[in-house]
């Protein structure tokens, strides 16, 4: 895929979500100063299980992003360290990855937000 971000830049890409409560300035500046984002999960409303979307390229963050969120003022991109990674996994939220910005299906599935800390100030990418 051309223009893609190395996936060994970064363990993972996520999406940051400030479900239109933070705007992107504030994200850049409280949330990363701070050391924790709002990422988005998919819920699976017939088991009720909420995962963390993963994705390996930047960029298929971003398609994800451009298929499946309305009003873009809130949402990004965040690179996920190795470090970082391994903190989230302590919350026990299981991960999904996503190969491809899939288009989500309302029916059955919601996206929502789950608040990590992380350790380190993350890269962020912005789109507008």
């Amino acid at each position: 895929m051309e223009n893609q971000v190395l996936k060994s830049d970064f363990a993972k890409y996520c999406i940051f979500f400030g479900n239109e409560e933070i705007t992107l300035d504030e994200i850049k500046e409280e949330c990363a100063k701070e050391k924790w984002f709002p990422l988005a999960c998919l819920k699976d409303l017939s088991t009720n299980v909420n995962s963390l979307l993963v994705f390996d390229y930047a960029n298929t963050a971003l398609d994800f992003i451009k298929r499946n969120y309305k009003n873009k003022n809130s949402v990004g991109v965040v690179a996920i360290t190795a470090e970082d990674a391994e903190k989230i996994k302590e919350r026990n939220i299981p991960e999904l990855f996503m190969t491809w910005p899939k288009k989500i299906n309302s029916a059955n599935q919601e996206l929502n937000i789950e608040v990590f800390e992380i350790l380190e100030e993350p890269n962020i990418a912005i789109i507008n």
